[in-house]
């Protein structure tokens, strides 16, 4: 069974462009699936928002009404303060556009750019002048994780239904 996985390995690396491009090519289609993901998240957050806010029952009700509201996040699923981060970002930030969410995000928060989240958004509420600052320990992990991630990808190879991992030499 090692031979076959060192036939299948030389195979590999004797396609090595071709190899290269099908890996490549499956790392864009999870970066843009992962992008559009976040995208999602956002427009639902703020189409919640917008609905909630455009709502005659809130105009009449609930503006104000932490009772109102309280119960209303409850009831739709979402937490307290998800809520209100709904409606301060739609009313803050895409409503005085006028534009949808895909063309105001890029107007009223282009330092985003590519790393944008719900996440990065609510720092943005809660007043972070640079929603994209992280601490070194943050960075230092993150740089670890991806580290790990190309020796694995570099290494891992998909044999008979499993994964199996070769690690080279120096690591032995």
């Amino acid at each position: 069974m090692e031979k076959n996985e060192n036939s299948e390995l030389k195979r590999l690396v004797a396609e090595g462009d071709q190899y290269q491009s099908l890996v490549e090519d499956c790392r864009a289609i999870i970066t843009q699936r992962v992008k559009n993901s976040r995208f999602e998240v956002i427009a639902g957050h703020t189409e919640v928002g917008e609905r909630i806010i455009n709502d005659p029952l809130y105009q009449k009700s609930g503006k104000g009404n932490r009772a109102f509201l309280k119960r209303l996040f409850s009831d739709a699923g979402l937490g307290e303060r998800t809520g209100y981060y709904c409606l301060e970002f739609y009313e803050k930030y895409i409503k005085p556009t006028g534009l949808d969410v895909c063309n105001a995000l890029q107007t009223v928060l282009p330092q985003l750019g590519d790393d944008i989240s719900w996440s990065a958004i609510v720092k943005v509420l809660n007043g972070n002048p640079d929603p994209l600052e992280v601490t070194p320990a943050v960075t230092d992990l993150t740089a670890r994780i991806v580290k790990n991630a190309e020796f694995l990808a570099k290494n891992a190879k998909y044999v008979d239904g499993g994964i199996s991992l070769f690690l080279p030499d120096e690591v032995n």
